[in-house]
């Protein structure tokens, strides 16, 4: 006998809860190895390869979550004007 719809659509919602809190997680991963390494060795010196060996992802995992690394900088600038507004 399957399990009522109400059931269905939980396991769904909290699967897609778990899905959005991996992404979270990966992109603060990647921004946080990215950002580091932009501080040591300079943004136009840093490869998308370099971002990637240093998360140990590949590539193509980097390109799932930014479609290049100046987005990575992008997010942190969308971030910080929420981040400072909340402080006050």
């Amino acid at each position: 006998m399957a399990p009522p719809i109400e059931q269905n659509q939980g396991d769904q919602s909290l699967s897609l809860q778990l899905r959005a809190r991996r992404i979270e997680m990966m992109v603060s991963e990647l921004e946080e190895v990215a950002l580091r390494l932009f501080d040591q060795c300079g943004f136009a010196n840093v490869t998308v390869e370099e971002i990637a060996a240093e998360a140990h992802i590949s590539v193509r995992t980097f390109y799932r979550y930014f479609a290049s690394k100046e987005d990575v900088l992008q997010l942190r600038i969308f971030r910080r004007p929420a981040a400072s507004s909340s402080r006050q």
